[in-house]
């Protein structure tokens, strides 16, 4: 008894000390995507957001890095009274008027379209803002639609609001809505789950506009983001980043690399 008190006695400060380095290398990767393909399983740790976190601890020792799932409307409301966070899959052109110098920007980790899409049984072509006038859109809880917010305040486009992408596109191929704002890559990984979606959903050739997800790091971030800047830069070449690209886009992963 006495010589595993004293081997307790022993080890404890290192336990402890064990404990404190690890709480304070620890760092949170928010996500407010919280469908596949960025979040799959949440309680298993599945999806592109827990594998691109496990891809960032593994180039590096520096800090443990774990994802925390936040709803769009808190992550607004914690950038809007500058608190520290490094978000995942954003993109400038979402987080407001000069996101480019408020923000630190790590490279593209996903090149992404976005596309107004609409039941095959009731195709819309998207042209404008002017050819969806009529139609009832498929809006994503907390999502902001600056460009469409002035025909949806007079009317001239219904909204049904859902929690998330993956549910627009259920609503569409049930007709309960007829448009809906969708990206490629949540399309592509749909495709893999349902081989009747090209059947029921219309992507026009035309894309709504151009996204490359980035990693956006708040100023008070300097050193995290120094050292997941480099590990992105260099995943577009990285076959591991690739191969995990190839888990929810299949054989059209290609599309996703900058």
């Amino acid at each position: 008894m006495k010589p595993t008190i004293a081997l307790l006695t022993m080890i404890w400060p290192w336990l402890l000390w064990s404990q404190s380095s690890l709480a304070d290398n620890l760092r949170q990767l928010t996500v407010y995507q919280s469908a596949p393909p960025f979040v799959v399983d949440r309680g298993k740790k599945q999806g592109l957001a827990f594998d691109l976190a496990r891809y960032i601890n593994a180039q590096q020792d520096q800090y443990n890095f774990e994802v925390v799932v936040m709803p769009r409307k808190r992550v607004n409301h914690l950038l809007n009274v500058s608190e520290p966070m490094i978000l995942l899959f954003s993109s400038p052109r979402w987080e407001g008027e000069n996101a480019l110098k408020r923000y630190l920007w790590t490279a593209t980790i996903v090149a992404d379209n976005k596309y107004i899409i609409s039941a095959m049984s009731k195709k819309v072509e998207y042209q404008n803002l002017d050819s969806l006038v009529g139609y009832t859109f498929g809006k994503i809880r907390g999502y902001n639609y600056k460009s469409l917010q002035p025909y949806i305040n007079d009317g001239r486009i219904g909204i049904d609001v859902s929690p998330s992408e993956f549910v627009t596109i259920e609503k569409i191929k049930l007709g309960w809505i007829d448009v809906a704002e969708s990206s490629m890559s949540i399309l592509r990984y749909y495709q893999m789950l349902d081989s009747e979606l090209d059947r029921n959903v219309y992507v026009p050739k035309k894309n709504y506009y151009q996204v490359n997800r980035r990693i956006l790091v708040t100023r008070d971030q300097q050193a995290e983001y120094h050292v997941i800047a480099p590990i992105i830069d260099q995943s577009s070449s990285d076959d591991k980043w690739h191969a995990i690209l190839k888990t929810y886009f299949g054989g059209h992963y290609k599309e996703f690399i900058r």
